[in-house]
């Protein structure tokens, strides 16, 4: 008796009642409905998505891996890989985030952020998420150009997110809390690999085992990420940003930032305050 084959999802296209979707620049946003206690089989995705829950809550399986995703919090799911879901008793309301392939080359060349399903849930998400309902989730929306940024803040918080140390060997924690200290400075690799006690091939390959990405990578995610924070949070110009965060000058940043997050810091800024 042959298997049915795994249905797959077409960009913007889930199992429950879709309520709205808009599509903006290198994102497209879907707020759906989903019925209580509804099962939803196998199935892929063709694009990586942020689903956010926004009430109700459900569960999704990977084989024998279940992901309990509850209201606040936001699941990563990578494009291709099967699973089923079942909604709990409440039903759920979801937005989901697709990103475009321009903007999936870049966050995979940074780490394997999209490469497996997982559950993440933060303050900063917190936030990032209720500004987000503040724009698109009203009866008089806001702009396109704001609720674009809006949701970027919460791809930023997902990577904020994921570059917190995880488990791994003891002295991992050690260096990734050196790298954050100062992020207007270089780290040599001889300098992190005394700290560590190992050697620098040892640190390398450990760093990248753990964390998904090399010690270069995920520096320049985090200044990525500082330099987002202090776009919105403070008055500072855009230049002293760049230098307190480790880019050559105003012009990188400028670039870096509007390759990873499709827009300019100085639009960054404008929305987020």
């Amino acid at each position: 008796m042959s298997r049915n084959p795994v249905r797959q999802m077409e960009l913007g296209e889930y199992s429950g009642k879709t309520v709205r979707r808009l599509r903006i620049q290198n994102l497209l946003l879907t707020e759906n409905r989903f019925p209580s206690n509804l099962r939803v089989g196998q199935h892929s995705h063709i694009y990586p998505h942020f689903t956010i829950v926004l009430k109700g809550g459900f569960v999704e399986q990977y084989g024998e891996h279940k992901f309990v995703c509850s209201a606040g919090s936001v699941l990563l799911v990578p494009q291709d890989q099967s699973h089923c879901d079942i909604m709990g008793p409440d039903g759920t309301h979801s937005l989901s985030i697709e990103i475009s392939r321009s903007l999936e080359r870049f966050l995979s060349s940074e780490s394997d952020l999209l490469t497996r399903p997982r559950v993440l849930r933060s303050s900063d998400l917190s936030a990032a998420i209720a500004n987000l309902k503040r724009h698109f989730l009203t009866s008089t929306p806001s702009s396109s150009f704001e609720i674009h940024c809006a949701a970027m803040q919460v791809i930023l918080a997902v990577l904020r997110s994921d570059t917190r140390p995880s488990d791994g060997p003891t002295w991992l924690a050690t260096i990734c809390n050196r790298l954050e200290e100062d992020l207007s400075q270089n780290q040599s690799l001889s300098e992190l690999a005394s700290l560590a006690g190992v050697s620098i091939a040892h640190l390398c390959r450990a760093f990248h085992r753990n964390k998904g990405m090399t010690i270069g990578d995920y520096v320049r995610r985090l200044r990525l990420c500082a330099a987002a924070e202090r776009l919105s949070q403070s008055t500072d110009s855009i230049a002293l940003i760049a230098a307190e965060t480790g880019f050559a000058d105003q012009a990188h940043l400028s670039r870096t930032f509007r390759q990873a997050y499709g827009l300019s810091p100085r639009a960054y800024r404008s929305q987020a305050n």
